[in-house]
């Protein structure tokens, strides 16, 4: 009975990915609620299929790495935070998380890194110079911003969290500096982005002119 009713709740969302319409709100919370993973499996291997997709599987060798543990924020999720006087807390510097990535790759060659919540390229992150990058919160701000700089797309999920005076350890005097900082680095930034668009458009009617110069002159033989 319990099967008969799985295949009774999914039929219509099964109709529509054989149609190839996309689905809605309420087919995704019916998806969330359903137990039955083989069903749930076999419809997601259907849109596949019903995209090109074959029988071929891929995979990508990626690398979580977090610059430390340490977190007073206690979302209930989480059973990977410490604080700072439990035993097994630590805190990385900018050079300790370099090296660890470094020699991580040369063990796994991952083609992605997560950190925290977010994820890079690897093409991403060796463009990005994080040698000039601040040790402390600034330096989230500044990966963000040359990221998107440099011109690779930037999504985030947001995640509601409460901050509370008991669970936030960043003071208001910390909280200034990262704002001021972050609106500094960007404002640089763009800043620098504009002397180099100038650079390029001077560049480029420099070059223009010449060879307009050179098509205007009478040739050789008629001189």
């Amino acid at each position: 009975m319990a099967v008969l009713d799985t295949l009774e709740t999914l039929a219509p969302i099964r109709e529509k990915v054989e149609a190839g319409e996309r689905l809605d709100f309420e087919d995704g919370l019916t998806l969330m609620e359903s137990d039955d993973l083989l069903a749930l499996g076999e419809l997601a291997d259907l849109a596949r299929r019903l995209r090109g997709g074959g029988d071929e599987v891929y995979f990508v060798q990626n690398l979580y790495l977090n610059q430390t543990n340490v977190c007073r924020v206690k979302c209930k999720f989480c059973a990977f935070a410490k604080t700072r006087k439990q035993e097994d807390a630590y805190t990385l510097t900018g050079d300790e998380l370099v090296e660890d990535a470094v020699a991580q790759y040369e063990r796994s060659r991952f083609t992605e890194l997560h950190s925290g919540l977010r994820a890079y390229t690897r093409q991403c992150l060796l463009s990005l110079p994080f040698e000039d990058y601040a040790d402390d919160f600034l330096f989230d701000s500044q990966l963000l911003i040359d990221a998107v700089t440099l011109g690779y797309s930037v999504v985030e999920v947001p995640i509601p969290t409460r901050y509370t005076k008991e669970s936030s350890s960043i003071s208001v005097a910390a909280s200034l500096r990262y704002v001021v900082g972050s609106l500094a680095y960007c404002a640089r930034q763009v800043a620098a982005r504009g002397r180099k668009r100038q650079r390029r458009a001077l560049h480029a009617y420099q070059i223009s002119d010449a060879e307009a110069s050179r098509s205007a002159a009478p040739p050789e033989s008629v001189r």
